[in-house]
Parts: C-alpha cells; sequence; structure tokens
C-alpha cells in the first residue's frame, strides 16, 4: 500500500506541479507509522528523468481531521478579502 501510494503522489505532485506534498486524510492516518520504513520515498521519487524535481520537493503528514475545512476557510477568505 505504501509503495502504491508513493508512486500515485509523485506522479500526481509531478503531473500538478507541485512545489511540496502534504499528506492528509483518514487513509494517511492509518498508515503514518508505515511509511518511514516503507518504500513509500523510494517510490516517491522514482521518476526517470524527473527524479531530480521530486527529490527536491518537501513531503510533510498533516494529522488535521478539519484539514478540508481548514482550506476551504483560507480559500474564501483569500478570494473574499
Amino acid at each position: 500500500v505504501c509503495a502504491m501510494f508513493g508512486s500515485a503522489a509523485g506522479d500526481i505532485s509531478l503531473t500538478q506541479g507541485a512545489r511540496a506534498v502534504v499528506l492528509v486524510g483518514g487513509m494517511t492516518k492509518r498508515i503514518a507509522s508505515l511509511l518511514a520504513q516503507s518504500s513509500f520515498m523510494s517510490r516517491f521519487t522514482a521518476k526517470g528523468r524527473f527524479s531530480e524535481a521530486v527529490e527536491r520537493m518537501p513531503v510533510k503528514f498533516l494529522d488535521c481531521d478539519e484539514a478540508g475545512l481548514v482550506g476551504a476557510v483560507f480559500a474564501y477568505s483569500h478570494d473574499h478579502a
């Protein structure tokens, strides 16, 4: 599971032009203790000629049950300030 998660997160970060990756949500919470000793990062960075770009991206874990709500409030306040 962690390896597939790492591959998908790396692919998505590249296609979206991310400068950082924040892992959040129910599944992330359940596997957080496994991520450090898994192949998540090796699969996250195994992107061929794009590996160097992905290796520079910080990957953080956010433990917040209301992350979606916090993001929505930030987006609303940014657009309606």
